[in-house]
């Protein structure tokens, strides 16, 4: 018996967006949409399953660090973990 296929066109809504800051210890992993950076902050917008938009909220020095790898992996799958200071 051959496959049944059914089509239907969606509704495009509003993906809900969440303004963050990671904790110590804490991770964020999705796919990287995009890199805003202003004077006082730079956000880093993560995509989590195309239901939500984690802006990820760091600073110059946070950002520094990881900024080659982050700025050549916008449409990929990522992870950003912050850990402690030692």
């Amino acid at each position: 018996m051959p496959s049944e296929y059914r089509f239907r066109l969606v509704k495009d809504i509003d993906i809900e967006r969440k303004r963050i800051r990671l904790k110590s210890w804490g991770e964020v992993i999705g796919t990287l949409l995009g890199i805003r950076i202003y004077e006082d902050e730079i956000i880093v917008s993560i995509s989590i399953y195309e239901r939500v938009i984690y802006d990820l909220v760091l600073c110059e020095e946070e950002f520094n660090p990881i900024k080659e790898q982050i700025e050549n992996s916008i449409g990929k799958r990522i992870g950003i973990l912050r850990t402690e200071k030692v």
